[in-house]
């Protein structure tokens, strides 16, 4: 699958859905450029669950900028049954 990011540019990745298909997330194949706007377009070709199937019109864009270099985080404390964690 595809998803159409960047002025038009193909982007190849896979999409996953959640909720009883009411969220999607795209993760594409290869890591996006650091520090790049791009814009989403979600077209009239996305549907909802309903019955009759509803379809989004118009074209709805979403802008994004990635971040500027690679974020390192690190978890020092972390206890699950008394629902902990922190820096």
């Amino acid at each position: 699958m595809k998803g159409t990011i960047d002025a038009g540019t193909d982007i190849h990745g896979t999409f996953e859905f959640f909720n009883q298909n009411s969220q999607v997330v795209f993760r594409p194949d290869a890591d996006l450029d650091f520090d790049e706007a791009y814009t989403i377009i979600l077209t009239n070709e996305i549907s909802d669950v309903s019955d009759p199937e509803k379809y989004l019109s118009p074209p709805v864009p979403a802008t994004f900028t990635t971040e500027s270099h690679v974020q390192i985080h690190t978890l020092t404390l972390l206890i699950p049954q008394a629902k902990l964690w922190g820096q």
